[in-house]
């Protein structure tokens, strides 16, 4: 008798870990009944590069007679990071003069980054990445950045050779301990 309780015992155990298995299988395999829930946390972060960038170079004394593409940035959450790129996608050696500057400014008043289209490593083929900051905070209320391009009719002697010449460059941005969107 006690040989049949054991083995009526291992019967029923055996039907519970079937019919258990089964439902598991069921209840994972089934595209209407599936319960996994993922939750990802973090930041977001915002980047609005604006339009395209357009407009006709000449020599200026100022950047403010180049062309101005204004960037904002927010962040959802404290202690995220952007780092801000421009691929030179379009880029003459005709325009490869130290007298075509860029200057990139946080909130209309500090000089992030500046310098020439002269003094750049070029790809040899395809495009070529400038990196104008890395690992910037990005503060949860709006951060603005403008980039200023001008050909510096002030300090240099522009050649000739640089007119009727088109660039192409898109902005883009990573970031750290955040999700980017746009």
């Amino acid at each position: 008798m006690k040989d049949n309780k054991k083995i009526i015992i291992g019967i029923i155990g055996a039907i519970i870990l079937l019919v258990g298995g089964t439902y598991a299988y069921y209840i994972w395999s089934s595209t209407e009944n599936i319960n996994v829930s993922i939750n990802v946390e973090g930041s977001t972060v915002t980047f609005v590069g604006g339009d395209n960038v357009t407009g006709v170079l000449v020599p200026t004394s100022s950047k403010e007679g180049g062309i101005k593409k204004d960037i904002t940035v927010t962040a959802s959450e404290e202690g995220s990071t952007m780092s801000l790129y421009m691929d030179l996608t379009t880029m003459p050696d005709a325009l490869k003069e130290e007298s075509f500057v860029y200057e990139l400014y946080y909130n209309d008043s500090t000089l992030v980054t500046s310098g020439n289209f002269a003094n750049i490593t070029y790809a040899s083929s395809g495009t070529t990445t400038l990196t104008l900051f890395e690992d910037r905070s990005v503060s949860t209320t709006e951060d603005k950045y403008t980039l200023y391009l001008w050909f510096n009719g002030k300090d240099y002697t522009n050649p000739n050779t640089m007119q009727n010449q088109t660039l192409s460059f898109d902005l883009y941005a990573t970031g750290k301990n955040a999700t980017l969107s746009s």
